[in-house]
């Protein structure tokens, strides 16, 4: 999967994302064969990073941490000083 993301531009990366597909779509493995699936239902969206090159990785980043200084904070009971360890937390670098 790499060496689809490294493609430079559209072309490119839709023919190596067609030569992923030929080969892992139909393994005998059902783990692979599951990813495939689920990459097959979400090949608009990396087709358009291709020509976009922009990933919403950084977000869902951010989300992650909140989900687990959440998980780790359970039973504050002051909403501002939970505010105030998200924005320590997920300051930009």
């Amino acid at each position: 999967m790499r060496r689809v993301y490294d493609a430079d531009g559209l072309k490119e990366g839709n023919e190596r994302l067609a030569q992923w597909f030929d080969c892992h779509l139909f393994s005998k493995n059902g783990a692979v064969k599951k990813i495939a699936k689920t990459i097959l239902k979400w090949r608009a969206e990396i087709e358009s990073y291709f020509q976009y090159r922009v990933t919403n990785a950084p977000m869902e980043g951010t989300n992650n941490k909140i989900k687990v200084l959440k998980r780790r904070a359970y039973g504050y009971n002051n909403m501002r000083h939970f505010e105030t360890r998200i924005r320590m937390e997920c300051k930009s670098v």
